[in-house]
């Protein structure tokens, strides 16, 4: 890759770092939150190149009361994890009648790090965002180019590459799976080291995480930052309902993109 590349790579994964911020969008903020239900929203890496006050504001006066914390970290995992616990005790989200939680990529490992040491007692509802392409990213980008990464976004990208997913299933809580099944560019500009992972699965019990129903959607990861009339719908049908529509797609894809 060349100087000017790398430059502008390192200029695409800056932004989320430090220029994020908590966004907090409450409609009615005089009626007691016992009586109304949140939505959490944690966003991921894809929001460097994505305005993420866009995403709040499709999902802003739809019902809940929304909180979209910035909490992701440069010095890893962890320490996002004590950003969204100290978000949640700020905003009191235990005092919901109902909290809703809709995660990308990195916040799902990081919301279930924090489920399996805290307790949500009103956690009604658990929507991921999960990929068998992007989730190959963190790797192929610390295999092809570690010290750019690291400088651009600190420990935390070779972290998320090396840390198993921490499935969380509760059986008062409803769980469900968006599935991408198109790959971006920047996974298919390091598709080799991608593919070192071995064949793509698309079966979604190969995501390790237990689920009341799962779809998989024709877009690819920077399109879940922009696609939200397709997503949309379907992450509030599967609040309302607790599973996605009859109509939607649960049939595997039939081809690898990493092979040739």
């Amino acid at each position: 890759m060349s100087s000017k590349n790398q430059f502008l790579l390192l200029l695409l994964f800056m932004p989320v770092f430090l220029w994020s911020k908590d966004i907090v969008s409450i409609p009615e903020p005089f009626v007691a939150k016992s009586e109304k239900e949140a939505l959490l929203i944690l966003v991921g890496f894809g929001s460097k190149t994505h305005n993420v006050k866009h995403i709040a504001a499709y999902f802003s006066n739809k019902g809940y009361d929304l909180y979209q914390p910035d909490y992701i970290r440069r010095k890893g995992i962890a320490k996002g994890v004590e950003k969204l616990d100290a978000f949640i005790t700020e905003h009191d989200l235990k005092a919901y009648g109902k909290v809703h939680v809709f995660c990308y990529l990195v916040g799902g490992w990081t919301f279930n790090s924090w489920l399996s040491a805290n307790e949500l007692p009103n956690l009604s509802t658990i929507i991921y965002d999960r990929s068998p392409l992007q989730e190959r990213a963190p790797f192929a980008l610390m295999e092809d180019m570690p010290f750019l990464i690291t400088l651009a976004v600190g420990k935390i990208m070779g972290e998320f590459a090396e840390t198993p997913y921490k499935a969380i299933n509760l059986r008062a809580v409803k769980i469900g799976l968006l599935i991408e099944d198109r790959p971006t560019k920047l996974i298919m500009k390091h598709r080799k080291s991608a593919a070192k992972l071995g064949p793509v699965d698309w079966d979604p019990q190969s995501l390790q995480q237990e689920a009341d129903d799962y779809c998989f959607v024709p877009l690819n990861h920077d399109d879940f930052y922009e696609a939200f009339g397709i997503i949309g719908p379907s992450i509030f049908e599967f609040i309302r309902d607790g599973k996605f529509a009859a109509t939607a797609n649960r049939k595997q894809p039939l081809t690898d993109p990493f092979i040739p």
